[in-house]
Formats: C-alpha cells, structure tokens, sequence
C-alpha cells in the first residue's frame, strides 16, 4: 500500500513524501512554484527533474468579445 504526505511551506503545499508498506526507502518529491503559485516543475530529493509544466491562459470569449 502506498502513503502520501504533503508537506507545506508558507500554507502552499511545496511536495510529498511517498512511502511503501514494504522496506523500500521514502520518495521525495518536490514542487516548484511561479510567482502565481502554480506548479512549474517537479523534482526529486535529489534535485533530478522529474517534470515540468506550462500553462496558457484561458481566455473567456464573453469577456473578450
């Protein structure tokens, strides 16, 4: 069975901590943030990127007739 923890910085969620039932050691992931707070990568404990992630903006065509 695997467990997740979140851990928090600042109220942000800022990565987890993934742990097995078997005697494998813990996974660390880490989140990276913009100054929006949205995610923009993902890395492990070790600093090795795992991923990475853009966003477009969304455009609401009512509000841009």
């Amino acid at each position: 069975m695997e467990h997740r923890h979140t851990l928090y910085g600042g109220g942000h969620p800022i990565g987890k901590v993934i742990t097995m039932d078997s005697a494998a050691p813990p996974s660390v992931r880490y989140f990276h943030g913009d100054c929006q707070g949205s995610v923009m990568a993902m890395t492990t404990g070790s600093a090795a990127l795992l991923s990475k992630y853009r966003y477009a903006p969304i455009l609401d065509a009512e509000m841009n007739p």
